[in-house]
């Protein structure tokens, strides 16, 4: 992918990313803040406004004190702004990687963006079953999950097309 295709895609998917969990976490604010939930699909899903000031899966709750807030948001943001230098610095890499990467830091930047503006993320979308703790989400986590999953897939294509099948075998 030539240098110049690959920024673009980059930051072409970054702000589509951060603009559609921007718009859905407007319009949860304005119609699901204080509003009653809407339960569907028989109670295994829900939209419901909820702020998660804990980190994602609400782990920053199990750090040390000392790391949690802003030095942990701080961290993230370096991780995050390394990500996109080596996607833009990368050469060879395919394009499902470089989508798949873009979703993944597009969604993480949109949630670094709730911590730091509102410190904490809105999710609304609650998914569980019958007795399981229900997994609550935002868009911003869907761009990440499917960006996770794009780019775990193009890399191990990859590796079976160099012959490095013997790898995928053993994981």
């Amino acid at each position: 992918m030539k240098s110049q295709t690959r920024i673009f895609l980059i930051f072409f998917m970054i702000i589509l990313c951060i603009g559609a969990d921007r718009l859905t976490k407007e319009i949860v604010r304005s119609d699901l803040t204080g509003a009653k939930p809407l339960t569907l699909l028989q109670g295994m899903l829900t939209l419901d406004y909820v702020e998660n000031k804990g980190g994602v899966f609400t782990l920053e709750g199990l750090l040390p004190e000392m790391w949690r807030g802003k030095i942990a948001t701080m961290g993230v943001a370096v991780l995050l702004g390394l990500g996109i230098l080596f996607l833009m610095i990368a050469n060879g890499l395919r394009f499902l990687t470089v989508l798949g990467l873009s979703l993944f830091l597009g969604g993480s930047l949109s949630n670094l963006f709730d911590r730091i503006a509102f410190g904490g993320v809105v999710d609304f979308v609650k998914f569980g079953l019958v007795g399981l703790r229900p997994y609550i989400f935002n868009l911003a986590d869907v761009e990440i999950g499917i960006g996770i999953t794009i780019a775990i897939f193009s890399i191990a294509i990859n590796f079976v097309k160099a012959g490095h099948s013997k790898f995928i075998e053993r994981v």
